[in-house]
Order: structure tokens, then C-alpha cells, then sequence
């Protein structure tokens, strides 16, 4: 016997409906709690919780006969499914993100009365936390990652504080500190009461570095280096007035804070007076540091011979104690005072760069000469610190950051040029292929339904190679219809009102009882402008018992539905009662034998395809041997009818014209869409593609925990 005869000599009998069950029904029970949510579906069956797995087969009556007639109350089983480690760490996920909302809350506000309902909102909760925290995420690479590697320092260098020089605001610097003195010009009390000085005159030092009018002497900013024997009275500054050519230009503006430079002033008398009180007056209106960029800095020290010196990222300009040990008059050595070792440092004529770190470190001296020496500098010399502002380390995240959009931008300029193989390229000839157009249908409307037929009907390809192989899910009247869905159908391609078929058993995509359901099928020839395209309808209509959708099982089913009888066919397996029916009126009514048909085009039952569209998708396939589902462009049709579907326009641009063109150049795109895609059965040599085993089953998954 061939397989032609085998699979019509299938038909008297159905396969998955002979027998009766003996079994009592047993429902199965789920509470709202952790412990259910993880132990899955629970049962009491010979007195202990059973969560092995334990696949009962329906029980079915019917089949034989084809009307699926069940006896109510003995078709319900439970199925006992272990429950995969994955999912237990999901529900405890859930729950822990969740636990601050009781069932019973859910329950009475929320109107979850259903256990599952409570869990999948419980679930979407923890998605969105789950999206939250990957905002955080993004927002701290973005932002927080750079505070980590590059904290945000209050700085300024000289130029900015040049120009921060108005009535409005007024900075000055001073020993590389920068103060706001906007306030403090404004203030009266300042110098003594004889001599007070004036706002215009305090307004001088706005935009300057006032060293020069707070200058420190040798002894008191250095009492371990510089003796009372060099100094006795306090009078060794830097610069040394007559050594250095580099004096500060405010020198001769501003009043010099000299002490014994007013014996009247009780401060200006003290040796201290910087310390003791201008940074304790000054301090709160400190804004921050100076800081010098290392560029400047080497130019300055290798080609204008300038010591401006880092040490430890903090810049010293020793260039007015060079001048001064350099000096005519410095007899015995008074100006003096750093260890020889670091001055031999200082006389190296601009070698290498103006960071000295290691070479300071590298000296022959102990730690206690070495921090003399510093603490001696940094009260002299100190200007501040480097800029590290330019460095790798803190613009890091913004080289990151313009690389991201640079490899963003290049992405989707490649996807517009591969958007632009999409051109006007010649029609192909019809191939002579058979394929079936697949469409299932819900709650749409009338007009939805008539277009998506009368433009799959009107298809520029053999009517006879084609065939409308629609899918009516439930006996249900949509939103808007005044008729149920199957109805509009049959209505709209012409079949007779009162020609109503037996209804035929199959095993559907559901749990439970529900995996029992009921179709009917019609066929015939529907006429549109001159095509005469041959279609089947299956009606899914449902038991007798359900009162509610009766006979919806989902899109997924109808798509498996198909799927699995092209499966059954190639390999002559058994089939369903309904799948029978089908093969049969295929078989003997359409003409055509199953076997013949190579290609499957979904369409959405709310989908217009363009006449030229079947042609184009069979003639790339049959060109190319290695595509095993493809798609075209799709756009709205009815774009200009509110700010929503305009704006969805930009995204199946995005999503079709431009992502899956992208994806093409490679040969393979990631994603077709569910609303215009066709898929090759089977190769060319006759292996199964979509109707393999391994996709079938997968995609027949019953249990689907979310």
C-alpha cells in the first residue's frame, strides 16, 4: 500500500478518541500562596501530593463518528507536571518582589478571584522590576560611572577665574584656592578705622591671583629651615624683590598684607597673618582649587625654561627661589634654605617634564627631610593642582558613550542602505508552486475580513496553485459584528447558510478538558473579478459543555493545527477525526493532494496583501533553495487615523524596512513577522522544514506557566 492509499485509508478512523475513559475525574486545585504557586498543579489522588510528572492521555469519547459528542463530567483530567528548578526560582523571584501585596488585597480590590490571574499579575510586576532596574543600570553607566571614576572636583583654572569678573560675580584666586568675593566686596569694616578700604578698591582683585598682596615670610611659613639667625626679623620673601624679572603685575596695585606693614593694625602686626587670619576669614567664601593643564604646564617648563613643577598631581612654581639662589646678592648663601639635593633637582635646564614625582622620590634622603621640605613648599609655592579633567579616566564614559551612538548611527545608516534594495525590480513569472494561504481569524470585523480575502483571492498567481485555508478560532461574535466570526466568513465566500457539516474531534493546544475541541470544515470555490480560487474553512466550534468562547483555543492553535496535519501527511502517521475530515475534502473535493503543496503563507485576517506579493516571496524561495521562511515589507493601512497608528508608522519602518533588510544582507533575519510570512514544508529533496517533528512538538507546548 502507498502512502496515498494509507492515508486514505486513515479516514474511516480517528486516532486519540477510541476509547472511554475508567478513570474518575479528578480537578486539579491552585491557591494563591508560594507554596502552590512552586508546587504547581496539585492533586490528592491516593492520598499523598503527586508532582511527578504523569501525562494521562485524554480519554476521549467520540471520533468514530465525527459528531465529538463527549458525556458531560467524564472527559476532565488532571495532568501532574513536575515543576523545572528555573520555574521554582522565577516564583520565588516573583514573590519576593511582590510580597508586599497580599492575595487577599489582589482579591477583593483588585477583582483577581483566579489564583493564576493573582500569580500573572504578580509576574508582569516583577518584569517591570526587572525593567526598572535595568533603567538604574543604564542611568549608572551613564552618570554614576563617571562620578566613580572621575569625581566631580570644584575647580577652576586661571582663565576661568579671568573671566568670572563681573558686579554679579567676582572671583579671585590665591595660593591656588579660588573664593567667591561678590559678598565680600560688598561688606563694609575692611582694613583699620583709619584707613578703610573702599568697594572699587576691594573690586581690583576680582579676576587676579592675589599672592602678591598676601606675601609669606620665609621663617614663618618654613621655622625648621629657614633660623632666626638668617632671619631674625621675619623680612625673606619670594620673589626676592631686585632676583626675579617675573614679578606679578598687581604687585604695585594691590596693598601689601606685609607683617609690621601697619603697626596701628592689630592683625597686620601678627607674623601669622595669612594664616591666623586670612584663610579663617576667607574660608567661606572658598569655592574650590586651581588647577593647571600638563600641556601648559611642559610648555612652560621645557621651551620658556619656567619651574613650574608637579609633584604628586600638585603644581609648585619655583621659579622665584631659583631667581633668588641664582641671585647677586644672595652672600653665604641666605635665600638657601631646601636641602642642595632637591635645588640639584630644580638646575636640571628643563629635562624631561615638569613632573618630577618620581625623580623627588628617588632622592637620598630620609622621610622626615623630605616632609620638611614639602611642608616648607607647600606654604611658599603651592598653585595649585593638574587639570585631570581631559584625562582617559574621566572622559571614559564620555568616549564610551560617543562610541555607542557612533555605533548606533552606523547601524542604522547601513540599515537604510540595505532598505534600499527594496527597489523597483521586474516581476517575476508565476511559479508553479502550490501553496496554501493560511488565515486565521478571530473578532474582526466584516470589511477586515472581506479585504484580506478579496486580496488573497486577487493574488497575480495560478488560482488553481493556491489554495485559502481559513481558520475560524471560537464561535465567537466580535466587538461591533452582529454575526459570529465563522459566519462572516462562510457569508463572505459564499457558502450556503444551511449547509451545516458534523462537527469532527481533535486534540488541541489547551490543558485539561479543554484539550478536546470540535471543527468544522467547509471547502469550495470562491469568485473575485474574474479568479476562481479554490478555499476550506475550519470552524472551530467547541464541546457541547462549553458555554463561554465556546471552541477558542488560541492562534497558536490554529497555526499547530495545520502544521501538525502537513506533519501527518508526510509522514503518514494517524490522524484526528477533524484532520481526516480535512484531508479528505483536500483530497477529493478541493483536487488537490496534500503532499503537493510546498509553501505556507500566513496572513492575518486583518492583512491586505498587494497582488504582486505571492509571486515575489515564491520566486525568491524557489531561487534560493536555502530559505526556509521569508517575509516582505508591511506598512498601515490606515496610518493617517490617529496620533497612535502615525506614530506606528515610524515603527514598522524601523522594524521592516530597515531591521529585517539589515538582517537580510546576511542571510538570515531573526524575526518574521506573524501578519505576512510564508515558510517552505518541506527542501527541495524532501526533508520536513516547518512541519518537522522537532518544531512541531516545541511549538506544541502545552503547559505554559506564563
Amino acid at each position: 500500500m502507498n502512502g496515498q492509499e494509507a492515508a486514505d485509508g486513515m479516514f474511516a478512523r480517528g486516532v486519540g478518541f477510541e476509547e472511554q475513559s475508567t478513570q474518575a475525574p479528578r480537578r486539579g486545585t491552585m491557591f494563591g500562596t508560594l507554596k502552590e504557586a512552586v508546587g504547581g498543579r496539585m492533586s490528592t489522588h491516593e492520598g499523598r501530593d503527586d508532582l511527578v510528572a504523569r501525562k494521562e492521555n485524554a480519554q476521549l469519547m467520540g471520533g468514530t463518528g465525527g459528531e465529538g459528542n463527549m458525556e458531560k463530567g467524564n472527559h476532565e483530567h488532571v495532568e501532574n507536571v513536575e515543576i523545572t528548578r528555573n520555574r521554582k526560582l522565577w516564583v520565588y523571584f516573583t514573590w519576593a518582589m511582590t510580597f508586599w501585596m497580599p492575595s487577599g488585597l489582589l482579591s477583593a480590590c483588585g477583582r483577581m478571584k483566579r489564583p493564576d490571574v493573582r500569580m500573572a499579575w504578580r509576574e508582569k510586576v516583577a518584569i517591570c522590576a526587572i525593567i526598572l532596574f535595568l533603567w538604574f543600570v543604564l542611568l549608572f553607566i551613564i552618570i554614576g560611572l563617571g562620578l566613580i571614576l572621575c569625581p566631580k572636583e570644584y575647580v577652576w583654572t586661571m582663565d576661568d577665574v579671568t573671566n568670572i569678573n563681573t558686579a554679579k560675580k567676582s572671583y579671585m584666586a590665591s595660593r591656588g584656592d579660588v573664593y567667591d568675593i561678590t559678598d565680600f566686596i560688598k561688606q563694609t569694616g575692611h582694613g583699620n578705622s583709619r584707613n578703610r578700604a573702599r568697594p572699587d578698591q576691594l573690586s581690583r582683585y576680582g579676576g587676579f591671583d592675589a599672592n602678591a598682596s598676601f606675601p609669606i615670610t620665609a621663617r614663618a611659613a618654613c621655622p625648621d629651615l629657614v633660623s632666626d639667625t638668617r632671619d631674625p626679623n621675619y623680612l625673606i620673601q619670594y620673589p626676592v624683590s631686585g632676583a626675579s624679572s617675573n614679578i606679578d603685575e598687581q604687585a604695585g596695585v594691590y596693598f601689601k598684607h606685609s607683617p609690621q606693614m601697619d603697626p596701628r593694625s592689630e592683625e597686620l602686626v601678627s607674623r601669622d597673618f595669612y594664616w591666623k587670619y586670612f584663610q579663617p576669614t576667607m574660608e567661606k567664601f572658598k569655592k574650590g582649587g586651581v588647577v593647571w593643564k600638563m600641556d601648559w604646564l611642559n610648555t612652560m617648563y621645557k621651551d620658556q625654561s619656567m619651574q613650574w613643577l608637579v609633584i604628586n598631581k600638585e603644581v609648585f612654581y619655583m621659579q622665584p627661589y631659583i631667581d633668588a639662589i641664582s641671585y647677586a646678592g644672595n652672600t653665604n648663601d641666605t635665600y638657601n634654605f631646601l636641602d642642595s639635593r632637591f635645588e640639584a633637582l630644580l638646575n636640571r635646564g628643563g629635562y624631561g617634564t615638569a613632573d618630577i614625582t618620581e625623580d623627588w622620590k628617588g632622592l637620598n634622603w630620609d622621610a622626615s627631610t623630605m616632609q620638611t621640605n614639602y611642608d616648607c613648599m607647600r606654604r611658599l609655592f603651592y598653585v595649585g593642582t593638574v587639570d585631570n579633567r581631559s584625562s582617559v579616566r574621566c572622559l571614559f564614559t564620555n568616549y564610551m558613550l560617543v562610541a555607542f551612538a557612533c555605533v548606533l548611527m552606523l547601524v542604522v545608516l547601513v540599515k537604510f542602505l540595505a532598505a534600499l534594495q527594496f527597489g523597483n525590480k521586474s516581476r517575476p513569472s508565476p511559479p508553479e508552486k502550490f501553496v496554501i494561504c493560511q488565515v486565521p481569524c478571530y473578532t474582526e470585523d466584516e470589511e477586515s475580513i472581506l479585504k484580506t480575502i478579496e486580496s488573497l483571492a486577487g493574488l497575480e498567481y495560478v488560482d488553481k496553485h493556491k489554495l485559502l485555508f481559513i481558520i475560524c478560532d471560537g464561535n465567537i461574535v466580535g466587538s461591533g459584528n452582529e454575526k459570529s466570526t465563522p459566519r462572516i466568513v462562510l457569508d463572505t465566500l459564499g457558502v450556503d447558510p444551511e449547509y451545516d457539516p458534523p462537527g469532527r474531534d481533535y486534540l488541541a493546544i489547551a490543558e485539561g478538558s479543554r484539550r478536546h475541541n470540535i471543527g468544522k470544515v467547509y471547502s469550495g470555490l470562491y469568485d473575485f473579478e474574474g479568479h476562481v480560487v479554490p478555499f476550506m474553512v475550519v470552524a472551530k466550534v467547541g464541546t457541547p459543555e462549553e458555554a463561554n468562547r465556546s471552541g477558542n483555543r488560541g492562534k497558536r492553535d490554529s497555526q499547530i493545527l495545520l502544521m501538525s496535519f502537513f506533519n501527518k501527511v508526510h509522514f503518514n502517521l494517524p490522524m484526528t477525526p477533524l484532520e481526516l475530515e480535512i484531508y479528505h475534502q483536500m483530497r477529493h473535493i478541493i483536487g488537490v493532494p496534500p503532499r503537493n503543496y510546498e509553501y505556507l503563507l500566513q496572513v492575518d485576517a486583518d492583512t491586505e496583501v498587494m497582488p504582486d506579493s505571492l509571486s515575489r516571496l515564491v520566486s525568491a524561495c524557489t531561487g534560493d533553495q536555502r530559505i526556509a521562511g521569508i517575509c516582505g515589507e508591511t506598512m498601515l493601512g490606515n496610518e493617517s487615523k490617529s496620533w497612535t497608528t502615525m506614530m506606528q508608522v515610524y515603527e514598522y519602518f524601523i522594524s521592516h524596512h530597515m531591521s529585517k533588510a539589515f538582517e537580510s544582507l546576511f542571510g538570515s533575519v531573526t524575526c518574521l513577522p506573524g501578519c505576512f510570512s510564508m515558510f517552505r514544508l518541506r527542501s527541495s529533496n524532501g526533508k520536513p522544514l516547518l512541519i518537522a517533528k522537532p518544531i512541531v512538538e516545541a511549538y506544541s507546548e502545552l503547559h505554559v506557566d506564563t
